[in-house]
Formats: C-alpha cells, structure tokens, sequence
C-alpha cells in the first residue's frame, strides 16, 4: 500500500499494481490520479474529493480553488487544501484498504 502526495513515486507504486491511496492539492486527480492497470477508462470525473479507480483511492478537499496548479496559497508555499485533509477520513480509507489488502 503506498500513501502519500502525487509524485513519480506514486505513478510507479500504481504501474507496478500497488495499491495507492493519494492526496491531492493544487494538481488534480482527474489529470494526475494514479491509474488501475486493469482498466481501460478513467473514473476520475470530479476535479475533487474523494474517488475510487480500481484498487486506488484519492482525496482531496473539495474547494472551488482546486485544481489550481499553484506551488502554495498566496505566494506562501504552502497549500491550504493539503494542510486541511481530514485525518480521520483518511484513516478510515487506510484501513478499509489494509482489510482489502489482507482479504
């Protein structure tokens, strides 16, 4: 299982069939989002929020500012939708996706 942000780690946990649950920002799912390999369709529809493709998972906060594409809130480098995940809804997913794991 990897988590974690969207970088080139991602990409390869997800083309070698790891399971990724993935946190997005200023980039958006519906462009960036880690791809089954069993599926021939993208189900990232929504610019955010939580959505399903395959055995991955990704969350993002539902703002009308994302995707963005900006390094950081107002010149400060750091991005607001990243800092204010809910950690208890992304527990929740890792552990669905241990349990998914395990099965």
């Amino acid at each position: 299982l990897f988590i974690g942000v969207d970088t080139a780690i991602m990409h390869i946990s997800a083309a070698n069939d790891t399971p990724v649950l993935a946190f997005f920002g200023p980039s958006g799912a519906n462009h960036w989002g880690p791809w089954d390999n069993d599926m021939m369709q993208s189900s990232y529809t929504q610019n955010n929020g939580f959505q399903i493709m395959g055995k991955h998972r990704v969350f993002s906060e539902s703002r009308k500012c994302q995707p963005c594409g900006k390094d950081g809130c107002n010149g400060t480098k750091v991005s607001d939708c990243l800092m204010s995940l809910d950690i208890d809804i992304i527990k929740v997913n890792i552990q669905e996706m241990m349990n998914e794991k395990n099965s």
